[in-house]
């Protein structure tokens, strides 16, 4: 991979941040994966999904819930074809108001100078209890 995988990084969150998706997906292979661990039970938002037109429906989805209020990466580990990277976030949850703030640890691949797969472990027990559809939690 020529450049930095750190900066790559950096610029997907900064675009993630600002809601700019479409030059997000610019730095994004054609079938980039989003991996969320999490149990389907808790979120909506679990599991794996593949290719920019499911990842597209999959940030819709969490855009139209939450409102990005914080992204902001607090250590990235690593270079080249492999990141880790924690990060601080504060979310607004669209229907009820209610603010979450939490980290996320992400782990990223990359493939010919773009990501190609992203896995994401958050806090889910937090996310679930935040959310009015999630009839379980609330």
């Amino acid at each position: 991979m020529s450049g930095s995988g750190t900066a790559l990084v950096e610029k997907i969150y900064k675009l993630w941040h600002a809601g700019n998706v479409e030059a997000l997906f610019e730095n994004l292979t054609e079938d980039f994966a989003f991996d969320q661990k999490a149990c389907k039970e808790d979120t909506i938002y679990a599991g794996r999904c593949c290719g920019q037109q499911n990842i597209l429906q999959r940030f819709a989805t969490i855009q139209e819930n939450w409102e990005i209020l914080k992204y902001t990466p607090i250590e990235l580990i690593g270079d080249g074809e492999r990141v880790a990277a924690r990060n601080a976030i504060v979310y607004k949850n669209r229907h009820t108001g209610q603010v979450l703030e939490t980290e996320v640890a992400h782990f990223w691949t990359f493939k010919d100078g773009k990501a190609d797969e992203l896995v994401e472990f958050f806090d889910t027990g937090l996310v679930a209890r935040m959310e009015p559809h999630n009839k379980a939690m609330n």
